[in-house]
């Protein structure tokens, strides 16, 4: 599966990891499911799922571990426009 992310930071200052991919949400969320303890899920309707790091060297290990393509935001809007509503499932 193809994993796209775009980085932030929480109003806490917590590293965000935000991701889509062209077989949905779910799917996302489903492929990150034995991510516990290191990075805090958020997502919700009309949201996509987000990740917010709770340890050190987390993020980098999620983007190498699961072949996290890093965009940033016009890619990212670039490519929210080329996959579609699919992204939302």
């Amino acid at each position: 599966m193809e994993l796209y992310g775009h980085l932030g930071w929480s109003h806490g200052g917590a590293r965000v990891i935000t991701l889509m991919g062209p077989e949905g949400a779910s799917a996302v969320i489903d492929r990150f499911a034995g991510e516990k303890g290191t990075a805090l899920l958020f997502t919700g309707p009309a949201q996509l799922p987000h990740y917010h790091v709770q340890q050190d060297g987390t993020l980098e290990r999620l983007i190498e571990t699961h072949g996290i393509v890093i965009l940033d935001f016009e890619a990212w809007t670039a490519k929210k426009a080329e996959l579609g509503s699919v992204i939302w499932t």
